[in-house]
């Protein structure tokens, strides 16, 4: 027992499922169970959606190139940003970020957080129902009338179930991993066998993008800057996973490979899918299999079928986990704090569930929109936290000042916010806007040579730094 009277149980609760730092003995995850964490999140359904939309400008080779080097250096930016931090002090994302936005002003990237989860949640919800609708068309069990009504059913009762499935919370998704990794991973190698047999190699080498610029240069970099903004992401997850191991090593690699690489690589499915069939959506192709239009066959919908249940895990799999991260966010907040982890996990979920169930086609049409926006968020927010915590703190701070919302902490700043942290964030969305409109995708400046979400993460952690050294560092605020 502790001296207040709490047992030691408990504290750990609170640490692995609330705000509370976590202690060396506390992290137990080890090397495979983050491999097949990361993993299962990293093949999740969502990339099939990010590579149908790369393949609007770009080939099937240009595409491959892009994507896996967007993927991998969107993935840096995030590993910069939020693991060392999560491993030597075991503290999430949103903890980590009062170093930089203080006491108070961390709401702005509990609110990125937040969006980034909910979209992703939404994507894979509305996914997770279209598999279940076109699967029970395929089987005969429901009429083609039915099938969007089902679908959305669905992506609500998949909700309910994954909301039952983080009662647990971390061994929650410790468990679900350990079964669907394998599972994902084979028929995600499937679903790629199958489009290569139906189109073959050189069906798929010569499809062209529906929408390219005449400009090679411009569809390259609309298609790197897509992974880029996508990957960067794993922000919002990254510490929920990474604070429950104390070894860098097992953190930083596996993000890298499982998470970053193993976006951009199932990603390519996506891709080379969408280029022969012109939709972006695994559904849509696996429906169109099952219907006849390219050779139906009693095993080919039952494939179909498969690969239709592999969409379902995948979508199952990621959204546990965001959710986790996202409840870990929101009990920072005071009204948040003391509530119940599952009325916690319940607010994050809520949302996904009124839209896949209630506007699933709205999202789903303006998905490149979302995608848009996460780059011209995460970027800066990456830039601010990587200046601060790496280059001027060196990665050493005052963890007990971290948690104290008092005038004398070292994180309290001007009133509990860091206008250094402000000012480099909407330096680098304004950077971001200067170069592409994340409505329209329309470029500008020197968007064709340097992307548009790097430059925001670089302007962002930029003026971060000049702005402290300048204003904030010599009044002896923030403990620099």
């Amino acid at each position: 027992m502790s001296g207040n009277g709490q047992s030691v149980d408990a504290f750990t609760a609170e640490a692995i499922n609330g705000t509370y730092p976590l202690l060396p003995e506390e992290r137990k995850w080890g090397l495979k169970a983050i491999i097949t964490i990361m993993l299962t999140s990293g093949l999740a359904s969502w990339s099939y959606v990010i590579g149908g939309y790369v393949s609007y400008y770009l080939n099937a080779f240009m595409g491959s190139i892009a994507m896996c080097a967007g993927s991998l250096v969107g993935m840096m930016l995030v590993i910069f940003a939020g693991v060392p931090s999560s491993v030597r002090y075991g503290i999430d994302i949103i903890t980590a970020s009062k170093l930089s936005f203080g006491t108070r002003g961390y709401g702005i990237p509990l609110v990125a957080q937040f969006f980034s989860i909910v979209g992703w949640n939404t994507v894979l919800m509305v996914l997770l129902g279209q598999a279940i609708g076109s699967g029970l068309y395929m089987a005969g069990v429901i009429d083609a009338e039915a099938k969007d009504g089902v679908a959305r059913i669905a992506s609500v009762v998949g909700v309910f179930l994954i909301w039952l499935l983080l009662k647990n919370g971390a061994t929650g998704i410790q468990n679900a991993s350990k079964y669907l990794s394998v599972l994902i991973v084979i028929l995600a190698f499937a679903v790629f066998f199958f489009v290569v047999k139906q189109y073959g190699l050189e069906g798929i080498r010569t499809a062209e993008p529906s929408y390219a610029d005449p400009d090679l240069k411009i569809n390259y970099v609309l298609g790197f800057e897509i992974l880029v903004g996508s990957v960067a992401s794993w922000w919002a997850y990254i510490g929920g996973l990474t604070r429950m191991t104390g070894n860098p090593k097992h953190a930083m690699w596996p993000a890298a490979f499982c998470l970053g690489l193993a976006t951009g690589l199932v990603s390519l499915i996506g891709l080379y899918t969408a280029l022969v069939t012109g939709s972006p959506y695994p559904t849509d192709y696996l429906l169109t299999l099952a219907e006849g239009d390219v050779g139906f066959t009693t095993a080919t919908t039952i494939f179909a079928i498969v690969a239709l249940l592999f969409l379902i895990l995948a979508s199952i799999g990621i959204t546990v986990v965001g959710t986790y991260s996202g409840a870990l966010g929101l009990k920072q907040l005071g009204a948040i704090k003391n509530m119940g982890w599952m009325k916690t996990c319940l607010i994050v979920l809520g949302p996904t569930a009124v839209i896949s169930g209630g506007f699933p086609s709205w999202f789903s049409d303006n998905s490149g929109v979302f995608f848009a926006l996460l780059g011209m968020s995460m970027g800066p927010l990456c830039g601010v936290m990587i200046a601060d915590y790496l280059i001027l703190r060196k990665q050493n701070i005052n963890l007990k000042a971290l948690y104290s919302e008092s005038r004398g902490s070292d994180y309290y700043f001007f009133g509990g916010v860091n206008p250094a942290s402000i000012i480099g964030f909407l330096a680098g969305i304004a950077t971001y806007l200067s170069m592409l409109n994340p409505i329209t995708y329309e470029y500008h400046l020197l968007f064709e040579y340097l992307s548009a979400t790097l430059p925001a993460t670089i302007v962002a952690g930029a003026v971060y730094i000049l702005v402290t050294k300048l204003a904030v560092a010599p009044r002896g605020l923030g403990g620099f």
